[in-house]
């Protein structure tokens, strides 16, 4: 997803440590970052509940 432009809000992710070492593990194994990861995932769940947001 490309931001709109000059536009962002950080927000921080509180993860425990098997959840951490998993996104880190499979960060480097796919060649991505955190955030590619997290944008995706989060792509994802919104589709799935578009539904609700009206």
């Amino acid at each position: 997803m490309i931001p709109e432009a000059g536009y962002y809000k950080a927000l921080t992710v509180k993860l425990n440590r098997a959840r951490y070492e998993k996104l880190k593990t499979l960060g480097m194994r796919l060649d991505k970052k955190s955030q590619a990861i997290f944008e995706a995932a989060l792509d994802d769940y919104l589709a799935k509940h578009a539904d609700k947001l009206g």
